[in-house]
């Protein structure tokens, strides 16, 4: 017999006589003993270094997994009722900090263990973890008499309505945009299961009895083609404007003369005329944003070559249009016009 089959008897001989003692032991001297145990475990552990806990904490998971191994089905269920006696009553006399300290302890230790899973394991401890849920419950439920059932169903209502006032804004957000989601989701299938579109539970013999359904004459191809000519039309320079060359399509950005944001897509542009400018100058004139003076250069690039409109911070990017009464106009985003107009 080599050293280590001597050292592995010696070690099963000590467990086996301290199984023998811990079972002839009342249950306050168990108890006694549970307690002096973490306390000298606690010293133990503040005095050793980061690595050599690591080190112990492995050395400890291989000694449960071969416990385990080699234990019977009784007998680990016997281990996990133990071990939740045990976690209640060591809940039970722990600080609030202390609870959450061992919280975050189990979360990080549950989310090593599951990163170190495979998918087969991960699938099985999540059922295994429903299982014992919903024997919980159940169990919980036929221990209950009628009133403490209904006042905890009351509880559960009274949870759900005031959840939401519970939430922060962002959480709120996401929950309303995911509720969105299911009911447009949900609206879907009905409309797809009401057409006859999506058959479900259903088998065609004979793939050919299946008759396509013709969705194209639903789509109005020419309505669409104007839509999107006119949209790209909306950037050439017609002849009313400056800068307009005969016989030359030239393409230039829809600004906004005011905000000197850019007019995209789907969205209303107007042409505002000199004279409104002139009677908002109070608002857009320079002064009124920069009381110490302004930067001449930053005034250059906010100034437009109409003499009349000097001093006033607008986009000489902004497409102009000569009037008939002479007087030009200046393209406008409906923010803008609205809040000038008003």
């Amino acid at each position: 017999m080599n050293d280590n089959a001597k050292d592995d008897d010696r070690r099963r001989r000590e467990r086996e006589r301290k199984q023998r003692q811990r079972e002839r032991q009342s249950e306050e001297a168990k108890q006694r003993n549970r307690k002096i145990n973490r306390e000298r475990q606690r010293v133990i552990c503040a005095k050793m270094s980061e690595e050599e806990k690591e080190r112990h904490r492995e050395r400890s998971r291989i000694l449960i997994r071969e416990r385990c191994r080699n234990m019977s089905v009784e007998e680990m269920e016997r281990g996990r009722e133990h071990d939740r006696v045990r976690h209640e009553e060591r809940g039970r006399n722990m600080s609030v900090e202390e609870m959450e300290r061992a919280r975050e302890h189990d979360r990080v230790r549950h989310e090593e263990r599951c990163s170190n899973m495979s998918t087969e394991e991960l699938e099985m401890m999540r059922e295994r973890n429903r299982a014992n849920q919903q024997e919980r419950r159940e169990e919980a439920r036929g221990n209950l008499s009628p009133e403490q059932a209904e006042l905890i169903r009351e509880n559960v209502r009274l949870w759900w309505q005031l959840a939401p006032n519970n939430k922060t804004p962002v959480q709120r957000q996401l929950l309303q945009e995911r509720n969105a989601l299911y009911r447009h989701l949900q609206q879907i299938r009905e409309m797809s299961t009401e057409s006859g579109i999506v058959e479900r539970n259903e088998y065609k013999e004979n793939v050919r009895e299946i008759t396509p359904q013709d969705i194209s004459g639903n789509i109005q191809v020419e309505q669409f083609i104007l839509a999107c000519q006119e949209s790209l039309c909306q950037t050439i320079l017609h002849e009313e404007e400056a800068d307009y060359e005969e016989n030359k399509e030239i393409h230039r950005m829809l600004i906004c003369v005011v905000c000197n944001e850019a007019i995209i897509g789907k969205d209303v542009y107007h042409w505002i005329d000199r004279k409104t400018l002139k009677f908002h100058g109070n608002v857009l004139s320079h002064t009124n944003f920069y009381k110490d003076g302004i930067n001449n250069l930053l005034k250059a690039q906010y100034t437009l070559v109409d003499e009349h409109l000097h001093g006033l911070l607008l986009s000489p990017r902004s497409r102009r249009r000569r009037c008939a009464g002479g007087d030009p106009s200046y393209m406008c985003c409906s923010i803008c016009q609205t809040s000038l107009q008003s």
